[in-house]
């Protein structure tokens, strides 16, 4: 929308709806039928500041859906239904600030997933919280990059967890 303003929008659907005839044991006949939907939507606003300063934002919803339905022809006895619906909801923050010889990346996200299907006693729910940092400091020039980070995540299902992180980069040229 603007010089310093850009904004990035997604959507894709996907359906697959397949039904087939299949043969069990003592000539029994069943209709099969399986049904998979996939939903995505992103939205991903970019603010630059400055020539030295963006911040990036995104918002995701992927929303996964499975259908399987067995039905016996002449009868209810062998009847299957399962339905598995999974919903996964992201929002993250990511400020790159160029400072110098450093090129610093601040950010955030959050995560909640809800799961719901037949074979589950009850709805899965899982939400993970994460930040970091990281700074890419050019060495010698800017053929050699020191790029130390640390990312801290709290996840509910798995625990807590830092991760840190240091590595070393050599270009052998500009453009390679």
């Amino acid at each position: 929308p603007g010089e310093r303003l850009r904004l990035d929008a997604r959507f894709d659907y996907a359906l697959d709806d397949s039904q087939r005839l299949d043969g069990g044991t003592a000539g029994k006949l069943y209709d099969v039928r399986k049904r998979t939907e996939e939903l995505r939507a992103a939205l991903a606003p970019r603010i630059r500041f400055n020539a030295d300063s963006t911040l990036s934002l995104d918002a995701y919803y992927t929303r996964y859906y499975d259908q399987y339905v067995s039905e016996q022809r002449g009868s209810d006895d062998n009847d299957v239904d399962e339905r598995t619906t999974d919903q996964l909801y992201t929002v993250a923050a990511q400020l790159d600030q160029r400072l110098g010889r450093h090129a610093l990346s601040l950010g955030l996200e959050h995560q909640y997933e809800e799961l719901e299907a037949d074979r589950l006693d009850q709805t899965g729910e899982r939400d993970r919280q994460a930040v970091f940092v990281q700074d890419e400091l050019s060495l010698f020039g800017s053929r050699l990059t020191l790029v130390p980070g640390l990312r801290y995540d709290r996840d509910s299902q798995f625990g807590d967890q830092w991760s840190p992180k240091l590595s070393l980069r050599y270009d052998l040229a500009e453009t390679w």
